[in-house]
């Protein structure tokens, strides 16, 4: 009896073993709520869209993500890219703006935020991929190719472009809050590409 016990005993621990081991481990958001990754469906839908199509499908995800795992300027900015690969990532924000710029070709504001001044892209062109890479949703394997894969970076940029109130002249020295991404090389930030941006 008690060698039976023992076995049954042995056989119902390894079951349970077996059971967690093969579960998949499913990424949380900042509230502990799982993560929905896009479905096998979504993927093969992909390959006959437009990038235009699939960024307006995806955006309200990667909008979400940007606002649940954005890291404080500060922390983003002492990441170090140790593959020497560029590392993207979400960022959140305040400051005072300090400078607002257009060429006639492209506009920019200059932040001082934390005792550094950072510079946020407002395109029209933005060429970051800052937003692709920080997000978890989408991944190159998706894609039908990187020319593909290219123009939803674009398509991505251009709408968090028109996710808010567009800046000028007259937000000098006023206080905004920001939520966008940025890239990393070699200790170096770029420019940041807004998602949301607040003005106070």
């Amino acid at each position: 009896m008690i060698r039976l016990k023992t076995m049954t005993g042995f056989a119902v621990v390894s079951l349970l073993t077996l059971s967690v081991t093969s579960c998949d481990v499913v990424k949380l958001d900042g509230q502990g709520k799982p993560i929905i990754p896009i479905s096998q469906k979504e993927k093969d839908s992909f390959t006959n869209m437009s990038a235009s199509v699939i960024a307006d499908k995806l955006w309200p995800k990667i909008l979400n993500e940007s606002k649940q795992h954005a890291k404080d300027l500060k922390i983003a900015f002492t990441i170090k890219d140790t593959t020497n690969h560029p590392v993207s990532v979400f960022v959140k924000f305040n400051g005072v703006v300090q400078n607002y710029a257009d060429d006639g070709l492209n506009k920019t504001l200059s932040v001082s935020s934390s005792g550094k001044v950072v510079k946020i892209d407002l395109g029209p062109v933005v060429l970051s991929n800052a937003i692709r890479d920080s997000s978890t949703i989408v991944s190159f394997d998706e894609f039908k190719n990187q020319v593909q894969f290219a123009k939803f970076s674009n398509a991505v940029n251009r709408k968090a472009l028109h996710n808010f109130t567009s800046p000028d002249k007259s937000w000098v020295g006023k206080h905004i809050d920001v939520i966008g991404a940025v890239t990393i090389h070699q200790g170096m930030p770029g420019s940041i590409v807004p998602m949301v941006i607040y003005k106070g």
